[in-house]
């Protein structure tokens, strides 16, 4: 048995032979695909399924999946769902960078690293503001 990584999601996983892809990729998802008549909302749950389904999917793949369901999705809404925090893939998505100082995050827009200096800032402006509270004189 050989460690191999599966050419579709990227896991790896232990091949008895020229397997090029994981069992999860391999045996086909039945589910079907959710339809309520909101398409905004109908991307999205799709997409979470899929995601919980196999969370080391790429953003791409994932866009397949989806439409393999027959439903119409881009990769700008996943890179939406992502940005807006309400999918994480541990693939580690390529496209997802902080604002602040550019680092690949996997949600979100800013970074933990940034998200706590910020945290820091604002404290210490309230220290700032309760030492000049008061009365000055010459």
């Amino acid at each position: 048995m050989a460690l191999k990584k599966c050419e579709k999601c990227g896991v790896f996983f232990g091949a008895e032979s020229d397997e090029a892809l994981c069992k999860n990729c391999r045996t086909p998802n039945k589910t079907k695909a959710v339809i309520t008549g909101d398409v905004e909302y109908d991307r999205y749950i799709n997409s979470r399924n899929i995601v919980f389904d196999n969370p080391h999917i790429s953003p791409e793949n994932l866009v397949e999946a989806v439409r393999e369901k027959g439903i119409d999705i881009t990769i700008d809404h996943v890179i939406k769902y992502i940005l807006e925090g309400k999918l994480t893939l541990e693939t580690g998505f390529v496209g997802a960078y902080c604002i602040k100082c550019g680092a690949k995050i996997n949600e979100g827009t800013i970074c933990s690293h940034c998200e706590m200096k910020m945290k820091f800032e604002e404290v210490d402006t309230k220290k700032e503001k309760e030492k000049h509270h008061g009365m000055f004189t010459r």
